[in-house]
C-alpha cells in the first residue's frame, strides 16, 4: 500500500474514531464468544463424564415385563463384559404439593451403582425415610425433617410400597438427572417433577423391577464418543442373547406360582365346604 493511502487510511479512521472502535469491539466479542462456545463443550463432556465415574453410574438398564428375580442378576452378572449387576426397584406415584398433581419416580437406594451426590442429611436407613432431589427441594422450599406423602391414581396407598408416608432425611442429586427436566411420565401430567431414594425395604414386592449393569473397560471413556457406545453395545448384544432363555425360566415361575395360589385356593374352598357339610349334617 502507498503512503498516500495510509495517510487516507487514518484520517479515515480518526473522523470516524467511534464507528471504528464499535466494529472493533463487535467483531472481537464475537470472535472471543465463538471461542468460547468451541472451548466449552470439551470441558463440558469431560466434567460429565468424570461425574459419571465417580457416581458409577449404570451402562446397562435391563427391564422385563414379568419383573426380575436375583438368578437373573446372577446371569446378567456371569455375562462376558459384565463386571457388576445389581438389581432394583422403581415406580411411578403421585403425590400433592400446592393442590398440584406432581409424580415421582422413586427408586431403590443402591449398593455400589448409581450412587447419590449427598448435598445435606443423610442417606434413609428407615423403610419411612426418603432421599429427595436437591432441585425440586429448593423449587418448592422443603427442607429436612419435612414429610412427603405419596398416592396412586386412585388416591389410595401405593399398593407396591409398604407406607405412603416418608420423612426427608437427605437431599442431593444423582448423575443420570444432570439437566433440570426430570422426563416424561406415564401417569399423571405425563411429567416427572422429581426422583425419590428409599431403601429396599420399603418396596413391598418380590421381584425386581429393574437391574444395572457395569460394563467392563468403559471407565474413563467418554459417554458420549463412539468407542464407548460400541463397547456397551457389544455387552448389550450379549445379554440379548441370553434374555430370551431367562424370559422363558421366569414365565415359567409366574406360571407355577399362580398356579399353586390357585390350588391352594381351591384348597380352601374344598376344605370350607366339607366344613359347612359337617356342619349341617
Amino acid at each position: 500500500m502507498k503512503k498516500a493511502q495510509w495517510i487516507d487510511l487514518f484520517r479515515g479512521i480518526r473522523k470516524s474514531i467511534g464507528r471504528y472502535l464499535s466494529l472493533l469491539f463487535i467483531v472481537a466479542l464475537g470472535t472471543a464468544f465463538f471461542f468460547f462456545l468451541c472451548s466449552a463443550e470439551p470441558d463440558m463432556i469431560s466434567s460429565a463424564v468424570k461425574y459419571y465415574d465417580e457416581s458409577s453410574l449404570m451402562d446397562v438398564r435391563i427391564i422385563g415385563t414379568l419383573g426380575l428375580t436375583e438368578k437373573d442378576v446372577e446371569a446378567i452378572e456371569a455375562a462376558e463384559g459384565i463386571i457388576k449387576a445389581e438389581g432394583g426397584y422403581s415406580m411411578e406415584v403421585l403425590s400433592i404439593f400446592d393442590d398440584e398433581e406432581m409424580v415421582f419416580n422413586v427408586m431403590s437406594a443402591g449398593e455400589s451403582i448409581n450412587r447419590m451426590t449427598l448435598w445435606e442429611g443423610s442417606m434413609p436407613e428407615k423403610e419411612n425415610e426418603c432421599f429427595m432431589d436437591q432441585g425440586f427441594m429448593i423449587y418448592k422450599g422443603y427442607e429436612i425433617g419435612d414429610t412427603v406423602t405419596l398416592t396412586d391414581e386412585s388416591g389410595n396407598k401405593p399398593e407396591n410400597l409398604k407406607t405412603d408416608t416418608f420423612t426427608i432425611v437427605g437431599s442431593g442429586t444423582w448423575s443420570w438427572y444432570l439437566s433440570w427436566s426430570r422426563g416424561s411420565a406415564s401417569s399423571g401430567n405425563g411429567s416427572l417433577a422429581a426422583f425419590m431414594v428409599v431403601p429396599e425395604e420399603s418396596f413391598d414386592m418380590d421381584y425386581y423391577t429393574e437391574i444395572y449393569a457395569m460394563v467392563n473397560g468403559v471407565k474413563g471413556l467418554s459417554t458420549y464418543s463412539d468407542a464407548y457406545d460400541e463397547a456397551v453395545k457389544l455387552v448389550t448384544e450379549r445379554i440379548e442373547e441370553i434374555a430370551g432363555e431367562r424370559c422363558i425360566i421366569r414365565h415359567t415361575e409366574v406360571y407355577e406360582d399362580a398356579e399353586k395360589a390357585l390350588s391352594d385356593a381351591r384348597e380352601k374352598v374344598t376344605s370350607g365346604e366339607q366344613a359347612l357339610a359337617d356342619a349341617e349334617k
